[in-house]
C-alpha cells in the first residue's frame, strides 16, 4: 500500500482517495477498505454516520477515466503540482492546483510505457481536464497557427523583431509588442500569421490584434480571421 500511496497524484487526502481510482481494477476487491481507513482518519470529527455516508457516495460515484499514449518525442515530468511537457517546438506546463483547486481528479505517471492516465468522478471537470492535455501535447509536437487578414483602404502590417506597425485607419500608427511564446509572419502587408506552441496564449494574442479594429458591420473593414464570416448589415437606403 506504501507503493500504491507514493504513486498518487495529489498529496492531500481528499484528493488521494479519489487519485485511488486510477487502479480501479487493482482495488477492486481493497477499495473500500483503503477509501474506509482514510475516512476514518482524515474525518476523525465527523460522526460515524456521516463517515459512512461519505464512503457511501465515494463507492457510487461512476469514474471517467482515460489513458494518454504519448508520442517518443514528448517527456513528461511533475514538479509539485505542475505537469512540465517537453517536445521538439519546446517546453509548456500545466499548473493542477489553478485548474483544479478543489481536488477533482487524479493524474498518474507511467515513465515505462511513457503514459498518462486521468481519472475523475466529475463528468464536465474530466472533459476539461482531457482536453486541455491534448492541447498540450500538439502544441509542442505540432503547434498552433492562426492567420488574421486586414481588409481597408491603406490597411497594413510591418515587422521589426517582436513589434508588429499596424496602419488601420487611425490618425496614427499603432504597435503591438509580441509575447516571446509567440511568432508572427507576414505572407503579405495585409495577411498575418501568428505561431505558437500554447494555445490559450496564441489565441489570445490573435484575440487581441483582432480588438485594435473590428470588422466593420457594414462594410466589412478591420480584422478578422480568414475564416470568420461577418454579417452585414445593410445600410439606411435614401
Amino acid at each position: 500500500m506504501q507503493e500504491i500511496l507514493e504513486r498518487c497524484a495529489f498529496q492531500s487526502l481528499n484528493k488521494m482517495i479519489r487519485a485511488f481510482w486510477i487502479h480501479k481494477s487493482a482495488f477492486q476487491s481493497l477499495k473500500r477498505e483503503i477509501c474506509s481507513f482514510w475516512i476514518k482518519t482524515a474525518f476523525s470529527n465527523l460522526s460515524r454516520i456521516e463517515r459512512t455516508e461519505y464512503l457511501f457516495l465515494l463507492m457510487k460515484s461512476p469514474l471517467y477515466h482515460y489513458v494518454f499514449q504519448l508520442p517518443e518525442t514528448v517527456s513528461l515530468e511533475k514538479k509539485s503540482n505542475v505537469l512540465a511537457f517537453s517536445g521538439p517546438l519546446g517546453q509548456v506546463s500545466l499548473n493542477l492546483k489553478k485548474i483544479d483547486p478543489k481536488g477533482l481528479g487524479g493524474v498518474l505517471i507511467n515513465q515505462e510505457k511513457n503514459q498518462l492516465e486521468l481519472c475523475s468522478p466529475s463528468k464536465s471537470f474530466f472533459g476539461l481536464f482531457q482536453k486541455l492535455i491534448e492541447n498540450k501535447i500538439k502544441g509542442i509536437t505540432r503547434g498552433y497557427m492562426i492567420y488574421l487578414k486586414m481588409s481597408g483602404i491603406g490597411y497594413r502590417a510591418s515587422l521589426d523583431k517582436k513589434n508588429l506597425h499596424l496602419k488601420l485607419g487611425y490618425s496614427h500608427d499603432l504597435t503591438f509588442t509580441l509575447p516571446s511564446g509567440v511568432k508572427v509572419f507576414l505572407l503579405d502587408p495585409t495577411l498575418i500569421c501568428l505561431f505558437g506552441i500554447d494555445k490559450n496564449q496564441t489565441t489570445q494574442i490573435a484575440a487581441l490584434i483582432r480588438h485594435l479594429r473590428g470588422p466593420s458591420v457594414y462594410k466589412g473593414k478591420g480584422i478578422r480571421l480568414v475564416n470568420e464570416k461577418i454579417l452585414l448589415k445593410q445600410g439606411k437606403k435614401k
